[in-house]
């Protein structure tokens, strides 16, 4: 009986081994089949015309355009490529040619929510936008009231999770239509590695924009590292901007598309260096040259700022909390400035930069035509009608000094010889408008030693620091009618 019981015993451990087998072979033939099924058969599906019909129907339904393709193909170790993409949205006003793009995405990277990319190529990009009914689409968004998110309703937040990409743009081309022409920025050839913190970012674009003026080449090279975390006080920058003829007229499209109307004439070339360390502005070299200028915005009320030549230098360094000018000068028809010192980054540096001993040097110039400002922004300054200036000129500098061992910076702005024409009657002043200023430090206090503004018909005094400030005022309204008269517009 005994013999019997064990034989059955050992009869049944048989049997739960053979289970065990045989389950262990039906799992690893299943793994087998999803490997073979993920490996093979997906990558087939979505490269067949099943696959491009099914991706099309989903994209197509979403309702923002009409989307097609003609071949894409994907491989688990070539990567992604999808050839003769066209996009078109007539409502919105966009449409889009690309002859191909290819990229090798990290799937492993994509599984845990971040968007990891080896070399994409996008291959002649074309773009065409009606920048007309892009400002009329956006004229309609801000009259449509505002959706409340419904309840429990997440909001979009803004940025796309991309950890790494190195993007390759190959001979683009945008079109820009409105009523007034078409601007095209062709010949666009760009690379862009994104890198995850701690590597160094790069930018390289170059591209030529064709506007109703001239034909101008643009290019850009920039390093960016960005330390360890995306921290601003621990990033680097490394940039150049080259650009030569740049019709003005031309960027009317493209800052209409991001809802800033303006009007603009004239040609600029561009020139900048610059250098930033962790943060902090290491070196600056920038140039700007213009001719025939002429620009208009609605804030300007009908006004137009012209310039037959504009002329712009700088030459930048920084040095713990103060900024290093080495050059900057400033030049138009009606406008000349220039600087060179050293000028404190903010108020809270000023003590440094105003502390006893200290070699920190100052100097800055301006002088302004007041009859050309006058003539070109009648309505910006709000002048009277009939209003004419023959005459007159702004007149500011700014220096440091030292008084009894106090290092201060010392102020003076004046209106000169101002004479003109208002109404059929002539105005003038029979002596300068000047207003001048000496700041020193106090500790970390700002101490205002003298503020004053002196004329024929005013009298102003203050003095005081940032935290009380006393003045006395005087102003005889009788002599100031009876030398300028009413000259602004109620």
């Amino acid at each position: 009986m005994e013999a019997s019981e064990n034989n059955t015993t050992a009869a049944k451990k048989k049997t739960g081994k053979k289970i065990l087998k045989i389950t262990a072979g039906i799992v690893v033939v299943l793994l087998l089949l999803v490997i073979v099924l993920v490996t093979f058969i997906v990558p087939a599906y979505v490269s067949s015309e099943s696959g491009r019909k099914l991706i099309l129907s989903k994209a197509n339904a979403a309702g923002v355009g009409v989307i097609d393709f003609a071949k894409l193909s994907m491989s688990w170790f070539k990567g992604i490529s999808v050839t003769n993409i066209s996009f078109k949205n007539a409502d919105q006003g966009l449409s889009v040619a690309v002859k191909g793009v290819s990229t090798m995405p990290d799937y492993g990277a994509m599984l845990t929510g971040n968007l990891s990319f080896g070399e994409t190529v996008i291959d002649e990009p074309k773009i065409e936008i009606d920048v007309d009914k892009i400002k009329q689409n956006a004229a309609e968004a801000k009259k449509a009231p505002a959706k409340p998110a419904a309840k429990g309703e997440a909001r979009p937040t803004a940025g796309i999770p991309i950890s790494k990409i190195n993007l390759i743009v190959k001979d683009g081309d945008i079109k820009l239509k409105d009523k007034r022409g078409t601007v095209e920025v062709s010949k666009i050839n760009s690379k862009v590695a994104l890198l995850p913190p701690g590597q160094i970012s790069t930018l390289q674009l170059g591209a030529s924009i064709a506007g109703p003026d001239t034909v101008s080449t643009v290019n850009v090279n920039g390093k960016v590292n960005p330390g360890k975390n995306w921290d601003f006080t621990k990033t680097s920058v490394d940039l150049t901007v080259e650009v030569n003829n740049l019709g003005l007229s031309s960027l009317e499209s493209i800052l209409a598309i991001a809802g800033v109307d303006m009007s603009a004439k004239g040609i600029v070339s561009v020139d900048v260096k610059a250098k930033m360390q962790n943060g902090t502005i290491d070196n600056v070299t920038a140039s700007v040259k213009g001719s025939a200028i002429e620009i208009t915005a609605p804030q300007l009320k009908g006004d137009k700022i012209k310039t037959a030549s504009l002329d712009a230098q700088a030459q930048i360094s920084a040095s713990g909390n103060l900024i290093n000018i080495e050059k900057l000068t400033f030049a138009t028809d009606w406008l000349k400035a220039d600087a060179g010192g050293t000028v404190p980054m903010s108020l809270a540096s000023a003590s440094e930069f105003m502390k006893k001993g200290s070699k920190n040097e100052l100097k800055a110039n301006l002088e302004c035509d007041l009859p050309a400002v006058a003539a070109m922004l009648p309505k910006t300054l709000g002048l009277k009608e009939q209003t004419k200036l023959t005459g007159g000129k702004l007149v500011g500098s700014v220096q440091t000094i030292d008084e009894t061992g106090i290092k201060m910076l010392a102020g003076q702005v004046s209106i000169e010889s101002l004479a003109g024409v208002m109404e059929g009657k002539p105005i003038s002043l029979s002596e300068p408008i000047k207003a001048q200023a000496k700041i020193s430090a106090e500790g970390e206090k700002i101490k205002f030693e003298k503020v004053g503004v002196s004329s024929a018909f005013a009298t102003v005094n203050c003095s005081g620091t940032t935290e009380t400030f006393n003045y006395d005022a005087q102003i005889n309204l009788a002599k100031l009618a009876a030398e300028l008269g009413h000259v602004g517009d109620d």
